[in-house]
């Protein structure tokens, strides 16, 4: 008001527009009453608009204010929303699952993700998006027209197994889940490529019916438990015996197709297994009912682990050994019956190997040997195997003729007995040959001929040996000599022949007498004797003339250092009834196998190469084929 009042001018000109303050003065009453009825109103107005104005500023401060909140906030929720749709568009395109949405009609793709576009065998989604139709991707135009009749039924489908056509002609699987959006006339989904998995599935069924076929060519029943006891795998043996379909035994426990009783035993071992630590195996006899009634079996079971070594289960194999136990029981019988007869037989009952090891004897061969007891004999046997064989060859050649025959008969084997003195006992023989027909022992009887073999052998000595040499005569040599060659046959041996004829002789018998040439004769035969081996022989054949079979002779170069040394041998003086005479002779000499095989040829060849020495000037030897060898007579 003050101010107001300030600005009307002080004084008032009444001639002019000019006012003063002396024409304020002179107003009248009424006029500054309604000066101040104005004023007062104005300063009212005033106050007024000045507290509105007030008011008005705080509303509009306050306005602007929310408006910069909601703006902040708008800006906030417009960067969740980007940063959404940033990662949605992220994760679209990141996916490895295919993700799609197109029009019910499947003309076209209205979206797809770079997974379904791969899935598909496209490089480019744009290329996708324009040149493929959904429809043409179905393997069959049946699959399409089932999954868009579940979308209108249901609206959606989960997991619809697919099979699709790719880029390049190959096909695939999927699983796909679908949503229909009616109102668009869209399909929204998501396809998950299952194609190497159903190729896995393929190839482990593929695997499973190989493994089914192999396991069902084994004739032995086979079962698979889970760590549950639960079959899941049997074999067509495993059925049979049980009488009943796969079908009705995997997926089954043993408590289902079992007796109660087995069933317990079944479990009670299988938990052994079960509950071990680690793998391991178990064997054990039982029983299983089967079609034909109670089987006896052998189980082998084997607990099967997982790559962390806890017990997946176990597998196992069973083993019909009814018709063995059968056999067994049969054995037992025939057994007992055997040993009844070989401990109570006065012949003597023996088994041996095929080499002619004593592998059991009864108590009359025991005895026979000089034993108390069979298990005395054996025991030597094992320690000594061959220390009854007072001959090796005659072990050797009762071997090769069981082995060549399958049998022998009566042959004639000297023994040694436990008190060092010998034996002969008379074996017959049965040889068990394998299915090569390789002999693998031999069994049968053995008689004690010794009080027979020395009255025969004395008779035969009497026979067969010359009386004024002590040496074989022709007939034992030719005996002899037809044995050594059947062993030197079947042992693939050399055997060699002298046939010998002194020379100058029948000077001694004409000057000294036959007296004189008996002790001469004696004397040869000892020299030669001396000179050979003990499995050599040496035959007077009659007169002066003397056969020596070598054998094992090795070669024609060891029959030439023995005859060469009987013919020096032959060199040395003679005592002839208290005086010396000299004598010499000519030797020749035949080879087996080189030169024959008979004893006769052998003998022949002998004899024609001593006569060829004979011819040459005498007093050296001839082997059959080669040159005669000369000495001359000290």
């Amino acid at each position: 008001m003050i101010q107001l009042l300030s600005i009307i001018p002080l004084t008032m000109d009444h001639s002019s527009p000019n006012w003063s303050v002396h024409g304020l003065v002179d107003l009248p009453m009424y006029f500054w009453d309604g000066v101040l009825v104005v004023l007062a109103i104005l300063s009212l107005v005033l106050l007024f608009l000045f507290f509105h104005g007030r008011r008005t500023a705080r509303n509009l401060e306050r306005t602007s204010s929310l408006l910069t909140e909601a703006a902040s906030e708008r800006d906030a929720a417009l960067r969740v929303v980007e940063e959404r749709e940033s990662l949605f568009r992220h994760l679209f395109d990141q996916a490895q699952v295919g993700i799609f949405r197109s029009t019910l009609a499947g003309d076209r793709f209205l979206v797809a993700n770079r997974a379904l576009v791969r899935m598909y065998g496209y490089e480019s989604i744009d290329l996708f998006l324009q040149a493929v139709r959904p429809s043409d991707l179905y393997d069959f135009p049946e699959q399409r027209a089932e999954a868009v009749r579940m979308l209108q039924e249901h609206g959606q489908i989960t997991n619809f197994e697919l099979s699709f056509n790719r880029a390049d002609g190959s096909r695939g699987a999927v699983l796909t889940s679908m949503y229909l959006r009616s109102a668009e006339g869209w399909i929204e989904g998501s396809v998950l490529d299952i194609t190497e998995l159903r190729m896995a599935h393929a190839e482990v069924e593929r695997q499973h019916g190989f493994l089914q076929t192999l396991l069902n060519a084994i004739p032995n029943p086979i079962f698979y438990k889970d760590a549950a006891g639960v079959y899941r795998l049997v074999n067509e043996a495993f059925a049979r015996m049980l009488g009943r379909p796969e079908s009705e035994l995997v997926g089954k426990s043993v408590h289902d197709i079992a007796p109660p009783d087995l069933a317990h035993k079944y479990e009670e071992m299988d938990n052994v297994l079960l509950q071990a630590q680690g793998q391991s195996t178990q064997r054990y006899d039982s029983q299983v009912k089967s079609e034909q009634g109670l089987r006896s079996v052998v189980f082998f079971k084997e607990s099967i682990l997982d790559a962390t070594g806890a017990i997946r289960g176990l597998v196992g194999t069973i083993s019909d050994v009814t018709l063995l136990r059968e056999k067994e029981r049969e054995l037992q019988i025939a057994t007992a019956r055997y040993r009844n007869i070989l401990d109570n037989a006065v012949e003597g009952i023996a088994e041996f190997s095929a080499q002619g090891e004593f592998l059991d004897v009864n108590p009359a061969l025991a005895r026979m040997l000089g034993y108390m007891t069979p298990s005395e004999v054996l025991e030597d046997a094992r320690e000594q195997p061959y220390k009854f064989y007072v001959d090796p060859p005659q072990r050797e050649a009762m071997v090769e003729l069981v082995r060549a025959q399958g049998h022998v008969q009566r042959f004639e084997i000297q023994v040694r007995r436990r008190d060092g003195g010998s034996s002969w006992l008379s074996l017959s023989l049965n040889g068990v040959m394998d299915e090569a027909g390789g002999l693998m022992r031999m069994h049968g009887l053995a008689l004690d001929v010794t009080v027979q073999k020395r009255e025969h052998e004395e008779l035969a000595r009497m026979a067969s040996t010359d009386i004024l040499t002590g040496l074989a005569n022709r007939a034992a040599m030719l005996a002899q000599l037809d044995r050594m060659l059947i062993q030197a046959k079947a042992r693939g041996l050399v055997l060699g022949v002298l046939f010998m004829d002194l020379d100058g002789f029948k000077d001694i018998n004409d000057q000294w007498g036959h007296q004189a040439g008996d002790l001469v004769l004696i004397q040869v035969a000892e020299r030669i004797r001396l000179r050979l081996r003990g499995s050599d022989v040496l035959a007077r054949m009659g007169g002066d003339e003397f056969a020596i079979l070598l054998w094992d002779l090795g070669g024609e170069r060891n029959l030439h250092t023995v005859a060469k040394a009987v013919v020096r041998d032959m060199q040395a003086p003679f005592e002839c009834l208290g005086v010396f005479c000299n004598l010499g002779a000519s030797l020749g000499g035949s080879l087996f196998p080189e030169h024959a095989s008979g004893s006769s040829d052998l003998l022949a060849l002998a004899d024609q190469a001593m006569y060829r020495v004979k011819r040459q000037g005498k007093n050296g030897f001839c082997v059959h084929g080669r040159d005669p060898v000369l000495f001359e007579t000290d």
